[in-house]
C-alpha cells in the first residue's frame, strides 16, 4: 500500500529517480545484479508515467511541463538500463538466469521502448529514430532463447492473464499501424490500457502468400528497416523468409462485438477502458478497426498549393465572425509571430466588447477532402484533433469565402514545424443561437452558440450524413425543447 501513495513532489523525485538510473547505466559490469537493482526503479518509474501522462508537455504549468519530458527521459533511460543487463548476461552471466528472468530482462527493456514511443504519439511526434529496429532485435533475442512464450510478473500489468513478450510484440505492432495522429489528446494511452487485455488476441504466423481477402494482415519485416505495413498481393515482401504476417481479425471480431453490446449504454464496462464513457469508446472502436482492419483509400488527390489562412477556432468564435461579420486582419506582424487579437463589436457597448483569437497558418497542399497547414509548435497547446475551425484565404479576404473543418490529425515535421491535416465538413452552415428548456419545468440555460450545418436534400440520409446542430458541448440532451 505503501508504494501506491503519490509523491510528494513528483518533479524532485523524477529528477533523482534518472539521476541515479543514469549513474547505474554508465556503469556496466560494475555490479552483479543490476536486474535487481532495476527492479527497485520499476515502481517508482510507473507512478511517475501515471503522473506524467495526465499532465503533457503542452500544459502550461511549468513543473507539469517539465515532469512530461523527464518521464520520457527515464523511459529511454530504463530501457537502456535493461539492454545492459541483457548484454551482461548474454557475455557473464549465461547459463545463471532462469527462463523467467531471462523473460523479464527483455520484457521490461521492451516496456520501457513502448512508453518512450507513447510519450512521442501523444505529442504528435514521430517515434524515436531506430526504435522499430530495436524492438525487432529484442524480440528475436526472446525468440531464440526460447522465452517469448514465458510468463512474467508484472506488478503493473492490468490484465488477469499474466503478460509475456510474444503478446507484448503484438500490442506494439498494433500501436505502430494505428496511426497515432489522429487520435484525440492522450487517447493513445486508452490504446495502449485496451491492448494490455486484449492484443493477444491477433495473431502471428511465418509469411505466406494469401489470396484476395487481405483485410486485417500487416507484414512485420525481421530485418528492421521497415515498419510493419498492410499486405497488398500486387506488392509482396522482397524477403519473404525473412517476414511475420500479423492477422489483426480475431482482435476486430472482438471489437466489433464490444461495439455492438455498447448501444446507449452510458458508462459501458470493458476491460482496459474503465474511464471513459460510450460515446468516446465507440470512436476509439472505429478508430481501431480502421486502422487495422478495413484499410481505407484516399479519394481525392492532393494537390500542392500554398497560401496563407487565417484561422478562428471553436464554436463561439465561428459564430461570432459568421453573424456579426467579424474584420480580420490579415497583414503580416512585424515580430513574426502568426497570431492577432482581432476585437469584434456590434451592439454591445463598448465595456461588452468580446475579444477573439485568430491564427495565421500556412497551406501546403489540398484536396477535395480536407487541406494540409502548417503551423508554430508554439501554438499546439491552444488545439486538438476533433476541434472545429473557421477558415479563410488571405486571397478570398472580405468575399465571405469562408470554409469550415474539423482537424484530424497532427504530426511533427521537426522542431519548428507541426502539420496539421484538416478535412472539410460538406454543407452549408449558419450561425444561431439556441437556449435549452427542460421540458415540464421551468428551468433554462443561458442563450448558447450554435452553428446550423445544411448539407441539402440531394442525397437524404443514409447515403449522406443529415443535417446537424453543432454545439459547443458537442451534443444536445434529450427531452429539452431549443429555442
Amino acid at each position: 500500500m505503501v508504494d501506491e501513495l503519490p509523491y510528494a513532489n513528483p518533479l524532485q523525485m523524477a529528477k533523482q529517480l534518472l539521476k541515479s538510473i543514469s549513474l547505474l547505466n554508465r556503469h556496466p559490469g560494475g555490479v552483479a545484479n543490476r536486474a535487481d537493482l532495476m527492479a527497485c526503479f520499476h515502481t517508482p518509474f510507473h507512478q511517475l508515467v501515471n503522473s506524467a501522462k495526465q499532465k503533457n508537455r503542452t500544459s502550461t504549468h511549468r513543473d507539469a511541463a517539465e515532469l512530461y519530458a523527464m518521464a520520457e527521459k527515464i523511459a529511454i533511460e530504463m530501457s537502456y538500463g535493461y539492454k545492459i543487463g541483457i548484454r551482461e548476461q548474454h557475455y557473464f552471466q549465461k547459463g545463471r538466469l532462469s527462463a523467467q528472468q531471462q523473460a523479464a530482462l527483455i520484457y521490461h527493456a521492451l516496456d520501457s521502448l513502448i512508453l518512450s514511443l507513447l510519450f512521442s504519439f501523444a505529442e504528435h511526434r514521430q517515434e524515436p529514430l531506430h526504435l522499430w529496429s530495436e524492438i525487432i532485435q529484442l524480440y528475436l533475442l526472446a525468440e531464440v532463447q526460447g522465452v517469448s512464450k514465458e510468463a512474467v510478473s508484472d506488478p503493473q500489468h492490468q490484465a488477469e492473464s499474466s503478460p509475456t513478450i510474444r503478446a507484448q510484440f503484438k500490442s506494439i505492432t498494433l500501436i505502430f499501424l494505428l496511426d497515432p495522429f489522429k487520435l484525440q489528446q492522450n487517447e493513445i494511452w486508452q490504446v495502449y490500457n485496451y491492448l494490455a487485455w486484449w492484443g493477444g488476441l491477433a495473431l502471428i504466423t511465418t509469411f505466406q502468400k494469401m489470396g484476395n481477402s487481405t483485410g486485417g494482415r500487416f507484414v512485420i519485416g525481421l530485418e528492421g528497416h521497415k515498419k510493419p505495413h498492410a499486405y497488398t498481393p500486387e506488392t509482396p515482401p522482397k524477403n519473404p523468409q525473412y517476414c511475420l504476417l500479423l492477422n489483426s481479425t480475431p482482435l476486430c471480431a472482438q471489437i466489433t462485438r464490444q461495439l455492438q453490446s455498447i448501444g446507449t449504454t452510458k458508462t459501458p464496462s470493458i476491460s482496459g477502458l474503465k474511464n471513459l464513457n460510450s460515446v468516446a469508446i465507440q470512436q476509439l472502436f472505429r478508430n481501431m478497426l480502421v486502422a487495422w482492419h478495413l484499410q481505407p483509400k484516399r479519394h481525392h488527390p492532393r494537390q500542392e498549393r500554398y497560401d496563407w489562412l487565417v484561422i478562428a477556432s471553436g464554436v463561439t468564435d465561428i459564430v461570432h465572425f459568421l453573424k456579426h461579420g467579424g474584420v480580420i486582419n490579415t497583414s503580416t506582424p512585424e515580430n513574426g509571430v502568426d497570431e492577432e487579437m482581432v476585437t469584434i463589436s456590434d451592439s454591445l457597448t463598448p465595456s461588452q466588447t468580446v475579444a477573439h483569437n485568430t491564427f495565421r497558418w500556412r497551406q501546403t497542399n489540398i484536396s477535395k477532402s480536407g487541406i494540409c497547414l502548417e503551423i508554430d509548435p508554439g501554438n499546439f497547446r491552444d488545439f486538438q484533433v476533433g476541434q472545429l475551425l473557421l477558415m479563410e484565404s488571405e486571397r478570398a479576404e472580405g468575399r465571405g469565402n469562408w470554409i469550415i473543418g474539423v482537424i484530424r490529425r497532427f504530426i511533427y515535421r521537426n522542431k519548428n514545424t507541426l502539420e496539421v491535416g484538416i478535412q472539410f465538413i460538406q454543407g452549408g452552415f449558419t450561425p444561431a443561437t439556441i437556449k435549452p428548456v427542460v421540458f415540464g419545468t421551468t428551468k433554462a440555460a443561458d442563450f448558447q452558440p450554435a452553428i446550423l450545418l445544411d448539407r441539402g436534400d440531394k442525397h437524404p440520409p443514409p447515403s449522406s450524413p443529415p443535417n446537424c446542430l453543432i454545439t459547443r458541448s458537442g451534443s444536445i440532451l434529450l427531452m429539452r425543447e431549443n429555442i
